[in-house]
């Protein structure tokens, strides 16, 4: 929240909203620039538009979180527009997710962790 207040029954008061928020629009660009990236891999057409179309609903939306905050002050449509961004971020995201898991057997990527069967792998998983 960009300026100091109660919420809902809480106090707010983030000094750094402005990095919270820098971070929500990069996490969506580079989110969006690693999925162009990794349909190049594909050679479904269809399949990598899909992903891309999920990516870019996923930035727009974390965008429209970061540059329209809910507080107190915030009229009715920052709201709305705060609300269907988290939306459009959290629904796209997570498809997002599953979607390219999925794809990736198309590329016969590995299954598993295979990494984690180093012993310092190991070590530093159960230590997590």
């Amino acid at each position: 929240m960009p300026y100091p207040g109660v919420y809902e029954g809480r106090v707010q008061d983030s000094q750094l909203a402005g990095v919270m928020n820098f971070g929500f629009i990069a996490e969506g660009a580079l989110m969006l620039a690693g999925t162009l990236v990794a349909v190049r891999l594909l050679t479904s057409r269809g399949v990598g538009a899909g992903l891309v179309g999920l990516a870019g609903v996923h930035a727009v939306g974390i965008t429209l979180v970061a540059l329209f905050p809910a507080g107190e002050l915030s009229s009715e449509l920052t709201l709305q527009l705060h609300v269907t961004g988290a939306g459009m971020s959290i629904v796209a995201g997570n498809l997002l997710i599953i979607s390219a898991g999925l794809a990736s057997r198309a590329l016969k990527a590995p299954v598993g962790m295979p990494w984690a069967r180093s012993p310092s792998a190991s070590l530093a998983w159960s230590l997590w």
